[in-house]
């Protein structure tokens, strides 16, 4: 197969942080901090296996916010979906282990590190008048994840509308499926757009919103050849309350960011 690349020699400039962090410190080239150590097993511990879900308890699901209690103490973060609880208690014990080979890592650190962590795309808050949020969830797993959060937030909002652009190659079916056949969900879904994500490999708006209706025969839903037309079809069937969810590819959550961000400054000025 003809391909480009670079040989082995310099591929290992990817290959391998040590010699990328040593050969940018020689020709200063500008890159973080870093110190790299031999024996990295004595260095962790392996923190992963320390962080057991029987130490963290959930104290509020929030849109844009998760508070939990880990080791019998209180943190919150942006990061929302409760699977992210699991996340900061490994982060956690990763800090725990530097701090006890020597290094500085004030509790003050931590609280603010676990408070402005964000991930984009990843149950991402982007408005808050309306509601509206972003998740990248584009296989049955993540789907999963983001319909079992979405039932806990349930409660905190009035009808659901769902944005949804999927990839070809990521089984449409068995990925929406948990999402679009959870009870909870089912019924406070109150309409739901489809696009078709930036991509070769993007399956067509039309075979989404077709698939859509054989899950939820009794629901409007509708393909969009723009996604802007999309964001702003649902936003006009929504009332105070509701909550605009778009989920799917991270192609066309790359696009609803950069569309909600003109959206934003168009409102912003107008006013």
């Amino acid at each position: 197969i003809p391909c480009f690349g670079p040989r082995a020699n310099a591929a290992i400039i990817e290959g391998s942080k040590v010699f990328s962090k040593a050969l940018m410190h020689k020709y200063g080239i500008p890159t973080a901090a870093s110190e790299t150590f031999e024996r990295a097993a004595l260095l962790l511990e392996i923190p992963t296996k320390k962080a057991l879900l029987s130490d963290i308890s959930l104290r509020r699901v929030g849109f844009g916010s998760l508070g939990f209690t880990y080791r019998a103490l209180p943190y919150r973060t942006r990061l929302a979906a409760p699977y992210q609880a699991k996340n900061a208690a490994t982060a956690l014990e990763i800090l725990f282990a530097l701090r006890a080979c020597g290094f500085t890592i004030s509790d003050e650190a931590i609280e603010k590190g676990l408070l402005t962590a964000f991930i984009p795309a990843r149950l991402e808050l982007c408005s808050l008048c309306p509601h509206i949020m972003l998740d990248g969830a584009h296989n049955p797993d993540g789907v999963r994840a983001l319909a079992n959060t979405m039932e806990i937030l349930a409660e905190q909002y009035r009808r659901l509308f769902c944005l949804v652009g999927v990839l070809e190659d990521k089984q449409p079916r068995a990925t929406l499926s948990p999402f679009f056949e959870s009870p909870v969900l089912r019924e406070r879904i109150g309409g739901i757009a489809t696009i078709r994500p930036s991509t070769p490999r993007a399956a067509a708006a039309e075979e989404i919103s077709a698939l859509l209706s054989e899950m939820l025969p009794t629901l409007p839903i509708c393909a969009f050849a723009d996604a802007k037309e999309a964001v702003l079809s649902l936003l006009s069937m929504m009332s105070e309350g509701d909550l605009l969810l778009a989920f799917g590819s991270l192609y066309s959550m790359g696009e609803l960011r950069a569309i909600l961000a003109t959206l934003k400054k168009e409102l912003s000025d107008a006013n």
